[in-house]
């Protein structure tokens, strides 16, 4: 009997290897856009991203301050309303120093010297130890500051003995420190802390608001600057270095 011979549909040679040739350049077609789609969102996203961990940090410094004026709160009740006030190194009595003033608040009042540091600020403070005076930020444009450095002008003029209630909404005591270039504090622009958009102000009743503009003191007052060498109650001289000389009996 005679074998009979079924047709095979069999597939010309090489067939099986185009297919696999095209599913790959398929593939790679889906993940180039797919990489291209990432890359555009991320572009996207960067500003975003920026935008959300500036105000993150900008939330922590408010933190800080809002800590600093609990601080200066219960230094006060500790001596009579007064607030901390030091004096120039080597002077007595006299000129007073705003940084060497705050730093009365380490390690009794505020225990975690991280909290003197703008997170935004990036300064140094890892040196500082109990007794110390803070450094201020360096001049704008220059290196240095060492480990000590304070992200924060203070005002040690002022005090909390029977203050008007306007005085304690509206008086700046501390705030995120203001520029300082090499002919001393520039009072006109906002703390390089939040790239010059604003600052974190600590009014002497205790709260922290944001201000876009130096002049949010009373009545307007400018809060880094000082037209007196003891400005009054209502006139707030927030700053690192104290340029005029003022004093204190």
């Amino acid at each position: 009997m005679a074998k009979v011979e079924i047709p095979r549909n069999e597939a010309p040679q090489g067939t099986d290897r185009e297919r696999l040739r095209r599913g790959c350049r398929r593939i790679g077609c889906v993940l180039l856009v797919l990489l291209l789609l990432d890359c555009t969102v991320g572009e996207m996203m960067l500003p975003w991203i920026g935008r959300a961990r500036e105000r993150a940090r900008q939330a922590q410094c408010r933190r800080n301050l809002q800590q600093i004026g609990a601080a200066l709160a219960m230094y006060a009740n500790d001596y009579n309303g007064h607030l901390p006030v030091a004096f120039e190194e080597g002077v007595g009595r006299g000129e007073t120093d705003p940084m060497r003033s705050l730093a009365l608040l380490y390690p009794k009042y505020i225990s975690d010297r991280m909290g003197f540091v703008c997170p935004s600020a990036n300064d140094n403070i890892a040196d500082l130890q109990p007794g110390d005076a803070f450094n201020p930020q360096p001049v704008s444009g220059e290196a240095g500051g060492g480990g000590k450095v304070c992200s924060y002008g203070y005002d040690d003029t002022k005090d909390m003995v029977n203050p008007t209630s306007k005085e304690t909404n509206e008086v700046a005591v501390a705030a995120d420190a203001p520029v300082r270039e090499a002919g001393g504090t520039n009072p006109e622009v906002n703390s390089y802390n939040h790239h010059a958009k604003g600052q974190n102000v600590l009014y002497l009743g205790g709260h922290v608001e944001w201000r876009e503009t130096p002049n949010c003191g009373m009545d307007g007052d400018n809060i880094f600057q000082s037209d007196n060498l003891l400005p009054a109650p209502s006139d707030s001289r927030v700053v690192q270095v104290n340029e005029m000389g003022g004093k204190r009996e």
